[in-house]
């Protein structure tokens, strides 16, 4: 369950575009049978596009309350769930609830090798103006028939996380009460 006291801020200052918050990766290999699941809690940026991008594997696009096709809900938390398949090019989608897919990755693999390792997982915002976005609870878990390997599990709950963000501001602070501080995770 999402814990409204842990919840963070992705803040960029006015006149901001394209700030990332980045996870990078020592190219981790993928086999054609793993798959990756994502797991996050996130209140995309109001204006403008929030993207979330798994390597070359997955882009993600939050943008005018639709992502791919599902609503979100653009001034509360979102569920988001999703199972990425590198064999296959695509993804599945669970959206609050919601379930929809496949998705084929709507980039090409450049190098071919792109679709094999991992090298990042960012959070991104194409925005032109002051604008406010919310993450919690961001998980990233390679699935392998040997068993899950957990790549990042970040609860932000932590007194001390380390954060790699461009052009922009990760603030860690508690989200006004109107921001549904009870929605279950």
């Amino acid at each position: 369950m999402r814990n409204p006291s842990d919840a963070r801020i992705l803040a960029p200052p006015v006149g901001w575009i394209n700030a990332q918050r980045v996870q990078a990766f020592s190219d981790v290999p993928l086999n054609v049978d793993d798959t990756l699941t994502l797991d996050l809690a996130i209140i995309p940026f109001r204006s403008g596009v929030t993207y979330v991008r798994v390597g070359a594997l997955m882009h993600l696009r939050f943008e005018n309350g639709l992502l791919d096709g599902l609503p979100y809900r653009r001034s509360t938390w979102n569920d988001v769930k999703v199972t990425i398949r590198p064999a296959s090019h695509d993804y599945l989608l669970t959206l609050n609830g919601a379930r929809a897919g496949p998705f084929a990755n709507e980039f090409p693999c450049e190098p071919p090798n792109d679709c094999s390792v991992l090298k990042s997982l960012i959070v991104q915002g194409g925005v032109f103006e002051e604008s406010v976005a919310w993450i919690d609870s961001l998980s990233l878990v390679r699935n392998t028939p040997a068993g899950q390997d957990v790549l990042v599990d970040i609860g932000f709950n932590q007194c001390y996380v380390p954060q790699y963000v461009y052009l922009g501001g990760m603030l860690f602070v508690n989200p006004p009460s109107r921001l549904n501080p009870g929605a279950a995770r």
